[in-house]
């Protein structure tokens, strides 16, 4: 299912998220991509390249909202709900209804970087994916967790049994508007992680739509990572992604784990700009 929203400009009174009701059967995974058309993929996809979220069946009603990152404003962007694609033959159903853009006081001051510390938690995170229905991508209002502030991302993987195989697909990413070079360096965006994953999972970032630029995280606290930005990019959007990387045992142990993510900023780096590691 496909249908175009229309995105107003924020102004002193109206910060736009998109809002919706759905319900889906339970366990099942129901990808929702938003973005311009682009046609289909190799497999008969719509292609629009930017995931919103993927959606877990509950087995009961719920309402969604999401903040609507600045390269939507002022658009009309193309909202799409798919069904599984995991080669069950069992019945699906996904219901969605009451697809709304809404005011959201949370979803203020985006400018430059889309809600750099989470703070619209317990608002849904608009760029997150995953594989398994034992995966999350959530923001919390966790005060006591969060490296400042009220907010905090979460990517956690195992803890439960899960009819899907644990998956790679574990991420969430975000655009950032790449700011202009200085006499103190090149373009750069920083971000805090905490790392508590399994020895044999990995976590890394991820730069650009091709994905050639990456590093791994760091683990064992809070710890910052500086990532130098492409400064041809100057002026422009571009993506940064977060990937955790489960072991294929993962999703059949008791115990969740974790990688949490905030304060992401702007800045400029004398070590940027630097060749791809």
């Amino acid at each position: 299912m496909s249908i175009q929203v229309s995105v107003p400009l924020p102004t002193g009174t109206l910060s736009p998220a998109l809002a919706f009701w759905w319900n889906g059967s339970n366990e099942r995974l129901f990808p929702v991509e938003i973005g311009t058309f682009g046609g289909f993929d190799s497999e008969g996809r719509p292609d629009r390249a930017r995931p919103m979220d993927t959606l877990i069946g509950a087995g009961g009603e719920r309402n969604y909202v999401y903040c609507l990152p600045p390269w939507t404003h002022g658009a009309v962007v193309d909202l799409s709900f798919s069904l599984p694609d995991d080669g069950r033959t069992d019945a699906v159903e996904l219901t969605v209804d009451d697809v709304r853009v809404v005011s959201d006081d949370r979803c203020s001051d985006f400018e430059g970087l889309f809600d750099r510390g989470f703070e619209s938690a317990p608002n849904r995170w608009l760029g997150a994916s995953i594989g398994s229905a034992d995966q999350r991508v959530n923001m919390k209002p966790e005060p006591a967790v969060a490296h400042s502030g009220n907010g905090v991302l979460e990517l956690s993987y195992g803890g439960e049994s899960s009819e899907t195989p644990p998956s790679a697909d574990l991420a969430m990413e975000t655009y950032v508007l790449v700011p202009s070079a200085d006499e103190t360096g090149g373009p750069a965006v920083a971000l805090y992680t905490d790392t508590q994953v399994q020895p044999s999972a990995t976590a890394e970032w991820l730069l650009g739509r091709a994905e050639r630029c990456r590093g791994e995280l760091p683990d064992g606290g809070w710890a910052r990572t500086e990532i130098c930005l492409p400064p041809e990019w100057t002026g422009r959007w571009h993506r940064l992604k977060v990937r955790v990387n489960p072991p294929d045992e993962a999703g059949t142990g008791e115990e969740r784990f974790r990688v949490l993510v905030d304060d992401l900023e702007l800045l400029t780096s004398p070590d940027c700009p630097r060749a791809c590691p």
